[in-house]
């Protein structure tokens, strides 16, 4: 009996998995046209703009586009979320790209399991919620460029 393997088109994409495909294509046509200097500030921050306050992910486009330029110390002074939200890009692609060539779908239930243990453990997310807010107070009392 001949054994045929699915093609990586025919390998079916979890809803995660779909989710960072089209975020990762919008975020490459986002950091490209905001790196070439075509638009600025069309994307304002909204709650900066009611407020009157940066918000605690001000600056964070900023800080990867120096982190993409090799610039890590104005990039952590710009936005130390920068460089967490950079990670969690990489870490996540890796993942994803892995799960494709090896036709695997270990994305989706390991996202659904940490729902799951956070819905469980609520309680886990207060200090992370503390540190940012602690982070945020810290910039805006310094007046760090947002």
């Amino acid at each position: 009996m001949l054994c045929v393997q699915p093609s990586l088109a025919t390998v079916s994409l979890g809803k995660i998995q779909r989710y960072i495909l089209f975020l990762d294509l919008l975020s490459v046509l986002y950091l490209s046209v905001v790196s070439m200097g075509w638009v600025r500030h069309i994307w304002a921050c909204p709650f900066r703009w009611i407020s009157g306050i940066p918000c605690p992910a001000c600056g964070t486009t900023r800080a990867i586009l120096l982190l993409l330029q090799g610039e890590v110390s104005a990039s952590l002074r710009m936005n130390p979320y920068g460089l967490l939200t950079l990670f969690a890009i990489l870490f996540l692609n890796v993942w994803f790209f892995y799960d494709l060539l090896k036709r695997k779908n270990t994305l989706d239930p390991t996202i659904h399991r940490l729902e799951l243990v956070f819905k469980k453990h609520w309680w886990v997310v207060i200090p992370l919620v503390l540190i940012a807010f602690s982070l945020w107070g810290w910039r805006l009392y310094h007046g760090i460029a947002f």
